[in-house]
């Protein structure tokens, strides 16, 4: 499925369509609402929006992960994306890994990480260095109080997405909230 999958997305990026991606088998009510900006043949690049339309941060994901791809349906019809403009030139880029650091780095984002299909968001932090094969990220804790040093294989990464600092204090004070009710 690979390379047919390789191919459906380098239309979808020719078309810049909006797209429902799945890539969590265990749960297929989960998808991300993106339009695919780029590929590296590995992963793909995407712009995200959330239910209501607006934009919600970067991700790549992994392509051997992805398992449907939904263009046009009634929800992706539905939604009315928002502040849709391009603060950078991602085709200069070989490669998604290098672009999305470039981009964190700039702006001062945090990321999210799904190591190897978890699920989850494995580490949430920021990038201190990207070597061939691995990454090294300063991760915090709920109250934005800084936690470990994490690295990771680039292999083991199913899934990497950037926020901007107003979403990562928005989760904290969240959290925070749902820790006192």
């Amino acid at each position: 499925m690979g390379d047919n999958m390789k191919t459906i997305i380098k239309k979808i990026i020719e078309k810049k369509s909006l797209a429902a991606i799945y890539t969590n088998k265990k749960d297929s009510e989960k998808f991300t609402v993106a339009i695919v900006l780029y590929s590296d043949g590995e992963f793909i690049f995407c712009k995200c929006y959330d239910d209501s339309g607006d934009f919600d941060g970067y991700e790549i994901k992994r392509i051997d992960n992805i398992f449907l791809i939904e263009l046009q349906g009634e929800y992706l019809e539905a939604l009315s994306i928002k502040n849709d403009t391009e603060f950078f030139e991602y085709e200069k880029y070989k490669d998604c890994i290098k672009l999305l650091r470039d981009i964190v780095v700039r702006n001062d984002y945090c990321i999210s990480v799904e190591l190897v299909n978890s699920g989850n968001f494995d580490v949430r932090g920021k990038i201190i260095l990207i070597e061939d094969d691995y990454i090294s990220c300063q991760t915090y804790r709920n109250d934005g109080q800084k936690d470990a040093i994490s690295f990771f294989l680039l292999r083991d990464i199913s899934c990497m997405t950037i926020h901007s600092q107003e979403d990562i204090e928005m989760e904290k004070i969240i959290a925070d909230i749902e820790i006192h009710m």
